[in-house]
């Protein structure tokens, strides 16, 4: 699993056998330059993709070693594969140098395979007995170099551990008799022993750098002994004091300044790839990623620089993504009358989409249904590649002008109307001591009394919300609508 630097989780990954039935395990992790690598062992088949993609390897014999490397930013897979051979191997530790150089100890027997790449082959032959073994990969998993240890008998079989620094490769491990502890020239060996003795093992690598240099219009990059103004692939040898001689292969190239992130979009699931193919240039994102490529997966403006190391040329490119469909709407009345009729809502944007909310038909609003008071109506929008986005708006169903539906000519005020909680009525003087009758829709009376003033004042906290009518018993014409709300 990853943990980001102040400890928060951030993904996890695992390998599975692809029969569900043998063992894999994992021996050892390295990280360098964004890459994180595993080592490890496994019987039959293995899937290496942490991901739900399938990427089966398949062993040569009785247990086969894998080894992978995985974005350390998301897990997903760079590269990986599968080493060995028909007899016995082992895998046993795997560390990084500064060029980001991956290192792996192990053993194996009889014939193996120690290049992992699917594609290619690396042979090497160890003899009857295990002997042990380093390989070096670069950041991408390629293959460079192999060297093995070894003689007639059992050696190097607890080799358990390997280090680099300052250019020198180390490990150790355990030697039975004459082992020869060069992999290289093969020409150090050991003492004979009764039985088991440990060995350390520093090797002076001969360093392999690859490097790329892009160079803007007139200028030029001293490689190879000369100022070099055209493109092409050139070789610088360094010797060291100790023979162990060093080259450096550089590539120029022209610089590509035609930065273009593609057009503003939005996506939906997974992770948007950004990326610029310019080899020898420097990148920065604003999100401070140094790499030529960006994984997004939220809604923002990004923007890449990318300069020529010189700081002598350079350019800026800008996207803006969205995370799933970017939707919104307006109604140009926020306010709709109770008795207005049907409300006509328009089309958002993007067009096409549907609305929802209570009183919602289709693409009107009918305010009597949905009531006098305040509602949300939501816009929902799903494109032809299957983002989906909505927005919402608030209207506010009213009266409007205290309107007051009468059944008759009235004597009678009731306010405020609509009603939250008390409602004050207000009677003409020869209506004092007459008695009231609040009927809902189907008539039933909810609500009745005695009014002993001109002014007089109830308490509808306990009514329910909807449409009420009032009137003064043996009185029928005068019947006032009141709206609770």
């Amino acid at each position: 699993m990853s943990l980001d630097s102040s400890g928060n989780f951030r993904w996890a990954s695992n390998f599975i056998d692809a029969t569900a039935s043998y063992t894999c395990v994992v021996k050892d992790i390295a990280f360098a330059n964004g890459i994180v690598s595993v080592a490890g062992q496994f019987n039959n088949s293995l899937d290496i993709d942490p991901s739900a993609s399938v990427n089966n390897v398949v062993a040569a014999g009785n247990y086969d070693n894998f080894i992978v490397g995985l974005a350390s930013t998301i897990g997903n897979l760079a590269w990986g594969g599968r080493i060995g051979g028909p007899q016995v191997d082992d895998i046993r530790s795997i560390c990084s140098n500064s060029n980001g150089d991956f290192w792996i100890n192990g053993m194996s027997q009889g014939i193996a395979d120690l290049d992992p790449n699917p594609n290619s082959v690396s042979m090497n032959s160890f003899g009857t007995n295990p002997v042990p073994w380093v390989i070096r990969l670069n950041n991408n998993g390629a293959f460079q170099w192999t060297g093995n240890q070894g003689g007639q008998f059992l050696n190097g079989t607890y080799d358990n551990s390997i280090t680099t620094s300052n250019g020198a490769i180390y490990w150790m491990g355990n030697v039975s008799n004459f082992m020869d502890l060069d992999p290289i020239g093969n020409t150090f060996f050991t003492l004979p022993s009764d039985y088991y003795s440990g060995y350390i093992t520093k090797l002076c690598m001969p360093v392999q750098t690859y490097l790329d240099a892009a160079i803007c219009p007139g200028d030029s990059v001293f490689v190879q002994g000369a100022w070099q103004t055209l493109p092409g692939s050139y070789v610088d040898v360094y010797q060291r004091l100790n023979g162990c001689d060093s080259s450096v292969y550089t590539q120029v190239y022209n610089a590509n300044l035609n930065l273009n992130l593609g057009n503003d979009t939005a996506f939906c699931t997974g992770q948007l790839f950004l990326s610029h193919n310019a080899p020898g240039l420097d990148f920065l994102w604003n999100t401070g990623a140094t790499t030529s490529f960006l994984f997004v997966d939220s809604s923002g403006t990004y923007y890449l620089t990318v300069s020529n190391p010189l700081g002598n040329c350079s350019v800026i490119d800008t996207i803006h993504v969205i995370y799933g469909l970017g939707v919104s709407v307006t109604l140009s009345d926020s306010i709709i009358c109770f008795n207005s009729g049907n409300y006509i809502l328009p089309q958002g944007n993007p067009s096409g989409g549907t609305w929802s909310g209570l009183g919602v038909t289709g693409n009107q609003f009918n305010p009597m249904t949905a009531g006098i008071g305040y509602h949300w109506l939501n816009y929902s929008v799903t494109d032809t590649a299957g983002c989906s986005g909505s927005d919402s708006v608030f209207v506010h169903v009213d009266i409007c002008n205290d309107q007051q539906e009468l059944f008759g000519i009235s004597m009678i005020t009731l306010q405020p109307n609509p009603v939250i909680d008390f409602i004050n009525i207000n009677i003409p003087h020869e209506s004092i001591g007459s008695s009231f009758i609040l009927t809902d829709n189907c008539g039933k009376i909810v609500l009745q009394g005695n009014l002993l003033d001109e002014n007089s004042s109830i308490d509808l906290t306990t009514i329910a919300q909807g449409i009420y009518y009032f009137r003064l018993e043996n009185n029928d014409t005068e019947i006032i609508k009141v709206i609770k709300l």
